[in-house]
């Protein structure tokens, strides 16, 4: 964001993984099938990350560490009594090599394995809608600006305000949805945020 000359600080960002976090109490446990940034957030809510033996919690997020054995330990945690928490359901993830299994694919395999429901926090589920709804005073809200309608455009159903629709991830322009119908469509974000300007 600074290197695009806006100015942000920590309290400006809200992520799937500080959403998840904030769904486990501090004090609480957790075993994590992630990257860093998830037990990054999870360690600074106070939640202790355990790697073994029981825990109040399963947190899944997008990682590359997926394995046999993650599968059979987080969903055993599972069984066991734990929570299942996914950060999101995207079942994949854009890169420039085309898609690649998302966080929604790898909590898809443990809720299966573990045949358990997950809880999930990122969009467009409840607690990102109301982790929003704290942090940004009511008609503050303008647009949701996003590459994938089934997150990005029912988030922006849910909070009441017009989805921007941009085609630089999953979503092509051979699949625009009709439900939710974006408000605009644009090649990329400096597409969008030229046509925004341009229309004052």
């Amino acid at each position: 964001m600074a290197d695009c000359g806006i100015t942000v600080d920590d309290g400006d960002v809200l992520s799937s993984a500080d959403v998840a976090a904030s769904m486990l109490a501090p004090g609480s446990t957790a075993h994590v099938l992630a990257e860093e940034g998830v037990r990054e957030a999870l360690t600074a809510r106070g939640v202790h990350l355990v790697t073994t033996g029981p825990a109040d919690a399963v947190v899944v997020g997008w990682t590359k560490s997926f394995t046999f054995e993650a599968l059979d330990a987080a969903a055993g945690s599972v069984r066991a009594g734990a929570r299942l928490i996914g950060t999101n359901q995207d079942p994949t993830l854009p890169t420039p090599d085309g898609p690649v299994p998302g966080a929604g694919a790898l909590l898809a395999a443990v809720a299966t394995a573990a045949e358990a429901t997950p809880e999930v926090a990122g969009k467009p589920h409840r607690p990102t809608a109301e982790a929003i709804g704290v942090r940004v005073p009511a008609g503050e809200l303008r647009v949701v600006v996003g590459d994938r309608p089934s997150t990005d455009g029912a988030l922006a159903a849910q909070l009441g305000i017009p989805f921007a629709l941009v085609l630089s991830g999953v979503t092509k322009a051979d699949g625009i949805p009709r439900d939710p119908q974006p408000a605009t469509v644009a090649e990329d974000l400096a597409a969008l945020v030229r046509a925004s300007l341009d229309h004052g």
